[in-house]
């Protein structure tokens, strides 16, 4: 009876997202192997990687091409550490190397291009790292201090981690696509 006096826009949420949950806790059993606590950015990312990834679990699905959205370190090395081994890519050692730039960056992004592929955003201001309090303006982060972290992150994972690229977007010029074939 309740139903009756909610908008149209109100029951077709309600059911997008009782279908969303139906959706996930499927996903849930069907990749984690128990039912899922759908709702948290993690468990969602840990899904859909997985989903994602589904020859590398010994699942019947998989896609070649998708990206998550917009990850913290902790969620990105949980997501990145999925994927075992693939070719080059140690899931492991690279989920070991994101931890030396927590706080750092902006954000991550993690998916395939047909084999492994990390999104790094960096900050333009110091407010805009990953975890920066509310409100806090920051300072400008310049070119030079820019490109040393770029430096950074090519050492990394071009020379430790054996990435096949590192290159800058060339939209968004503070976000690193790191693959590995």
């Amino acid at each position: 009876m309740r139903l009756l006096f909610r908008s149209r826009t109100d029951v077709r949420m309600t059911f997008f997202a009782l279908m969303r949950q139906c959706v996930l806790v499927g996903l849930g059993v069907a990749m984690l192997g128990s039912p899922a606590t759908a709702g948290t950015l993690r468990d969602d990312a840990i899904a859909f990687v997985k989903l994602g990834y589904g020859d590398q679990v010994q699942a019947e699905f998989r896609s070649l091409n998708f990206l998550t959205d917009e990850l913290d370190t902790e969620t990105a090395q949980a997501v990145v550490a999925l994927v075992d081994q693939y070719n080059a890519y140690d899931g492991g050692k690279v989920a070991a190397a994101l931890g030396r730039f927590k706080g750092r960056i902006d954000h991550y992004r993690f998916g395939r291009d047909q084999s492994p592929v990390l999104f790094i955003a960096l900050p333009y201001w110091t407010s805009q790292r990953e975890h920066s309090p509310d409100g806090d303006r920051g300072e400008r982060i310049d070119a030079k201090a820019h490109a040393k972290m770029v430096e950074e992150l090519r050492k990394v994972f071009v020379d430790e981690l054996q990435a096949d690229e590192f290159s800058v977007d060339p939209i968004f010029d503070r976000t690193l696509r790191v693959w590995w074939d």
